[in-house]
């Protein structure tokens, strides 16, 4: 391989990491707006979106709780109140305060069940953080023996690894950064 097709080569695989890492910032960036999250790297963006979820999550399911608890009183104060001796008008307006009060807790099952998704989303997201993360160290490992095969004295091979590592590991790569790397190896 020639030194033109190891520049050609080299260039190609960085900017297909631009590429990518531009059209995950994007996505990343819905996730952002909240102001809650807001992290250097776009794996570490989707843990703490995954946190802030998380945390969200447990906060309303803790106010949901206290209402299904509140239901269970109002329950029971209906019970006491309907076993008096009320007239009519008031027994009606006690069924109707029972009716509403066990509808609300079918839609507090129902709003548990949908609060369900929280958990596949984790890891969904988890899957997803593990894929870029993989995906980074297969491009490292593949530019770097790109690098190996270049006809260079070691010392130089070592530094443009290093180079090519801290570029790739870094949060955005820089096409003059590129350049200058390329430049150092001659390409």
């Amino acid at each position: 391989m020639t030194g033109k097709d190891m520049r050609k080569l080299i260039v190609a695989i960085l900017k297909e990491i631009k590429m990518l890492e531009d059209k995950i910032e994007d996505i990343a960036y819905a996730a952002k707006y909240t102001g809650e999250v807001a992290t250097s790297s776009i794996s570490e963006s989707l843990r703490e979106v995954i946190k802030f979820s998380e945390d969200s999550t447990k906060k309303i399911l803790d106010n949901m709780d206290k209402i299904y608890e509140n239901s269970k009183l109002i329950e029971e104060f209906l019970k006491d109140l309907a076993s008096l001796d009320l007239e009519a008008k008031y027994k009606d307006k006690i069924a109707l305060i029972k009716e509403k009060n066990d509808e609300n807790k079918i839609f507090l099952s129902k709003a548990y069940e949908l609060f369900s998704f929280q958990d596949l989303s984790s890891q969904q997201l988890n899957q997803v953080i593990k894929l870029l993360e993989d995906t980074k160290n297969k491009l490292i490992e593949l530019a770097e023996l790109s690098i190996e095969n270049l006809d260079l004295p070691e010392d130089k091979k070592s530094e443009a690894v290093g180079k090519v590592h801290e570029l790739l590991s870094g949060d955005r790569i820089n096409q003059d950064e590129v350049d200058e790397l390329l430049k150092d190896l001659g390409l």
